[in-house]
Protein backbone atom coordinates (compact mmCIF):
# COMPACT_ATOMS: atom_id res chain seq x y z
CA UNK A 1 0.00 0.00 0.00
CA UNK A 2 1.48 3.13 -0.87
CA UNK A 3 1.90 6.59 1.31
CA UNK A 4 -1.08 7.89 -0.94
CA UNK A 5 -3.08 5.25 0.02
CA UNK A 6 -2.09 5.02 3.52
CA UNK A 7 -2.72 8.68 4.45
CA UNK A 8 -6.55 8.54 2.96
CA UNK A 9 -7.37 5.28 5.42
CA UNK A 10 -9.45 6.94 8.00
CA UNK A 11 -12.58 5.87 10.04
CA UNK A 12 -13.81 4.71 13.14
CA UNK A 13 -11.66 2.50 16.04
CA UNK A 14 -14.34 1.88 18.57
CA UNK A 15 -12.62 1.00 21.31
CA UNK A 16 -9.12 1.62 20.16
CA UNK A 17 -5.99 0.50 22.59
CA UNK A 18 -2.75 0.01 20.78
CA UNK A 19 -1.16 1.04 17.51
CA UNK A 20 -2.02 1.79 14.35
CA UNK A 21 0.94 -0.42 12.95
CA UNK A 22 1.72 0.05 8.85
CA UNK A 23 1.47 -3.34 7.02
CA UNK A 24 0.77 -4.33 3.34
CA UNK A 25 -2.83 -4.00 3.57
CA UNK A 26 -3.25 -0.95 5.34
CA UNK A 27 -3.57 0.12 9.00
CA UNK A 28 -3.28 -2.40 12.20
CA UNK A 29 -4.69 -2.17 15.37
CA UNK A 30 -6.40 -3.42 18.47
CA UNK A 31 -9.29 -2.62 20.09
CA UNK A 32 -12.13 -3.86 22.76
CA UNK A 33 -13.08 -6.59 20.46
CA UNK A 34 -9.77 -7.63 19.07
CA UNK A 35 -7.47 -6.74 16.36
CA UNK A 36 -8.83 -5.17 13.03
CA UNK A 37 -7.36 -3.89 9.78
CA UNK A 38 -8.50 -0.49 8.30
CA UNK A 39 -7.91 0.24 4.31
CA UNK A 40 -9.31 2.84 2.24
CA UNK A 41 -12.47 0.40 1.65
CA UNK A 42 -13.12 0.77 5.13
CA UNK A 43 -12.70 -1.03 8.49
CA UNK A 44 -12.84 -5.04 9.66
CA UNK A 45 -12.30 -7.36 12.56
CA UNK A 46 -9.44 -9.58 11.61
CA UNK A 47 -8.42 -11.43 14.96
CA UNK A 48 -11.20 -11.40 17.31
CA UNK A 49 -9.83 -11.31 21.23
CA UNK A 50 -6.44 -10.82 20.16
CA UNK A 51 -4.05 -8.37 21.51
CA UNK A 52 -1.80 -6.22 18.50
CA UNK A 53 1.73 -7.63 19.57
CA UNK A 54 0.10 -11.58 19.06
CA UNK A 55 -0.79 -10.95 15.29
CA UNK A 56 1.11 -10.42 12.78
CA UNK A 57 0.37 -9.59 8.92
CA UNK A 58 1.82 -9.26 5.48
CA UNK A 59 1.75 -10.23 1.77
CA UNK A 60 -1.98 -11.22 2.11
CA UNK A 61 -1.02 -14.07 5.02
CA UNK A 62 -2.20 -13.05 8.56
CA UNK A 63 -0.26 -14.81 11.82
CA UNK A 64 -1.30 -15.18 15.36
CA UNK A 65 0.56 -16.65 18.22
CA UNK A 66 -1.20 -18.17 20.81
CA UNK A 67 0.79 -19.52 24.01
CA UNK A 68 1.15 -23.55 22.80
CA UNK A 69 1.18 -22.85 19.54
CA UNK A 70 1.23 -20.11 16.06
CA UNK A 71 -2.30 -20.20 13.24
CA UNK A 72 -1.75 -18.97 9.92
CA UNK A 73 -4.54 -18.10 7.36
CA UNK A 74 -5.06 -15.91 4.76
CA UNK A 75 -5.69 -12.09 5.77
CA UNK A 76 -9.53 -12.18 6.31
CA UNK A 77 -9.89 -15.79 6.57
CA UNK A 78 -10.18 -18.48 9.37
CA UNK A 79 -7.01 -18.79 10.90
CA UNK A 80 -5.55 -22.83 11.74
CA UNK A 81 -2.92 -23.94 13.46
CA UNK A 82 0.31 -24.20 11.40
CA UNK A 83 0.71 -28.61 10.71
CA UNK A 84 4.55 -28.82 10.18
CA UNK A 85 4.72 -26.93 13.77
CA UNK A 86 2.20 -29.12 15.15
CA UNK A 87 4.47 -31.27 17.60
CA UNK A 88 6.69 -28.61 18.36
CA UNK A 89 7.54 -26.14 21.19
CA UNK A 90 8.49 -22.59 20.96
CA UNK A 91 12.38 -22.26 21.32
CA UNK A 92 12.32 -19.64 23.67
CA UNK A 93 10.13 -20.52 26.84
CA UNK A 94 8.36 -17.55 27.11
CA UNK A 95 6.82 -17.28 23.90
CA UNK A 96 6.63 -17.70 20.34
CA UNK A 97 9.03 -15.51 17.90
CA UNK A 98 7.51 -15.24 14.55
CA UNK A 99 8.28 -13.09 11.38
CA UNK A 100 6.75 -12.92 8.25
CA UNK A 101 8.11 -11.84 4.56
CA UNK A 102 7.80 -13.17 1.21
CA UNK A 103 5.31 -15.82 2.00
CA UNK A 104 7.24 -17.30 4.39
CA UNK A 105 6.76 -18.00 8.36
CA UNK A 106 9.97 -17.63 10.66
CA UNK A 107 10.58 -19.08 13.92
CA UNK A 108 12.51 -20.11 16.43
CA UNK A 109 12.36 -23.98 17.39
CA UNK A 110 13.58 -26.66 19.73
CA UNK A 111 15.46 -29.40 18.42
CA UNK A 112 13.35 -31.92 18.98
CA UNK A 113 10.78 -30.48 16.56
CA UNK A 114 13.05 -31.42 13.81
CA UNK A 115 14.16 -34.50 14.90
CA UNK A 116 17.98 -32.95 15.85
CA UNK A 117 19.70 -34.91 18.54
CA UNK A 118 20.25 -32.00 21.28
CA UNK A 119 17.14 -31.05 22.83
CA UNK A 120 17.59 -28.24 24.25
CA UNK A 121 18.96 -26.51 21.08
CA UNK A 122 17.24 -23.84 19.07
CA UNK A 123 16.74 -23.92 15.22
CA UNK A 124 15.80 -20.87 13.24
CA UNK A 125 13.25 -22.57 10.55
CA UNK A 126 10.72 -21.54 7.66
CA UNK A 127 7.73 -22.41 6.39
CA UNK A 128 6.87 -21.55 3.17
CA UNK A 129 2.99 -20.95 3.54
CA UNK A 130 1.75 -21.52 0.07
CA UNK A 131 2.52 -25.48 0.55
CA UNK A 132 2.92 -25.73 4.37
CA UNK A 133 6.93 -27.07 4.01
CA UNK A 134 9.21 -27.07 6.84
CA UNK A 135 12.80 -26.05 6.69
CA UNK A 136 15.18 -25.45 9.10
CA UNK A 137 18.15 -22.73 8.38
CA UNK A 138 20.23 -23.19 10.95
CA UNK A 139 20.90 -23.46 14.50
CA UNK A 140 20.98 -20.20 16.31
CA UNK A 141 22.13 -19.08 19.90
CA UNK A 142 19.25 -19.14 22.79
CA UNK A 143 18.03 -16.10 24.61
CA UNK A 144 16.57 -14.32 21.75
CA UNK A 145 14.56 -11.09 22.32
CA UNK A 146 13.03 -10.38 19.08
CA UNK A 147 12.58 -11.92 15.70
CA UNK A 148 11.59 -9.78 12.68
CA UNK A 149 11.86 -9.84 8.73
CA UNK A 150 12.21 -7.86 5.98
CA UNK A 151 13.26 -9.10 2.67
CA UNK A 152 16.18 -11.15 2.29
CA UNK A 153 16.92 -10.68 5.81
CA UNK A 154 16.35 -11.67 9.59
CA UNK A 155 17.18 -9.38 12.79
CA UNK A 156 17.37 -11.39 16.08
CA UNK A 157 17.58 -9.12 19.14
CA UNK A 158 19.86 -10.47 22.09
CA UNK A 159 20.30 -8.65 25.18
CA UNK A 160 24.03 -7.25 25.35
CA UNK A 161 25.96 -8.47 27.92
CA UNK A 162 26.87 -5.98 31.10
CA UNK A 163 25.55 -2.50 30.68
CA UNK A 164 21.83 -1.31 31.45
CA UNK A 165 18.88 -3.89 31.15
CA UNK A 166 17.42 -2.26 28.00
CA UNK A 167 20.90 -2.05 25.68
CA UNK A 168 20.73 -4.70 22.98
CA UNK A 169 22.74 -6.25 20.42
CA UNK A 170 20.80 -7.00 16.91
CA UNK A 171 22.11 -9.73 14.41
CA UNK A 172 21.06 -9.38 11.19
CA UNK A 173 21.53 -12.67 8.95
CA UNK A 174 20.76 -13.51 5.71
CA UNK A 175 17.27 -15.22 5.65
CA UNK A 176 18.15 -18.16 3.06
CA UNK A 177 21.13 -19.60 5.59
CA UNK A 178 21.14 -17.62 8.71
CA UNK A 179 24.57 -16.42 8.25
CA UNK A 180 25.78 -13.61 10.02
CA UNK A 181 25.49 -10.30 7.59
CA UNK A 182 26.10 -7.59 10.62
CA UNK A 183 25.12 -6.57 14.10
CA UNK A 184 24.81 -3.59 15.45
CA UNK A 185 24.95 -2.60 19.68
CA UNK A 186 23.77 0.59 21.23
CA UNK A 187 26.43 2.86 22.14
CA UNK A 188 27.82 2.54 25.18
CA UNK A 189 26.00 5.64 26.66
CA UNK A 190 22.74 4.07 26.00
CA UNK A 191 20.93 4.34 29.14
CA UNK A 192 17.71 2.60 28.85
CA UNK A 193 16.59 -0.19 31.42
CA UNK A 194 13.52 -1.46 29.43
CA UNK A 195 13.90 -3.25 26.01
CA UNK A 196 10.92 -2.23 23.93
CA UNK A 197 11.17 -3.46 20.08
CA UNK A 198 13.04 -4.10 17.01
CA UNK A 199 11.99 -2.72 13.55
CA UNK A 200 13.86 -3.60 10.15
CA UNK A 201 13.62 -2.32 6.82
CA UNK A 202 14.24 -4.34 3.44
CA UNK A 203 17.11 -2.32 3.48
CA UNK A 204 18.63 -3.47 6.48
CA UNK A 205 18.33 -0.22 8.16
CA UNK A 206 17.19 -1.04 12.19
CA UNK A 207 15.91 0.59 14.99
CA UNK A 208 15.68 -0.20 18.23
CA UNK A 209 13.19 1.44 20.92
CA UNK A 210 13.69 1.10 24.58
CA UNK A 211 12.37 3.08 28.14
CA UNK A 212 14.01 4.55 30.30
CA UNK A 213 11.75 3.63 33.76
CA UNK A 214 12.74 6.43 36.11
CA UNK A 215 11.78 5.32 39.96
CA UNK A 216 9.32 7.82 41.87
CA UNK A 217 11.37 10.08 44.50
CA UNK A 218 11.28 9.04 47.65
CA UNK A 219 9.90 10.95 50.92
CA UNK A 220 11.10 14.74 51.58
Amino acid sequence: MGTAAQARTTGDAPGFSSGPRFVSGGLLWSGLKGVSLSTAAGTRLLVPGAELSAVLVEDGWTVRVEPTRLEVGRTGGRLAPVRALRRCRAGTPEDWLDALAGGNLYTIVRASCISQRAGNAQFLVRVRLGSGALHAIARVPSGALALVAAGRRLALTYKSSGGPAGRVRVEILDASSARLLYSVTAPPSTNLNRYGETQMDSAGDVLVSGFQLIPPPGPA
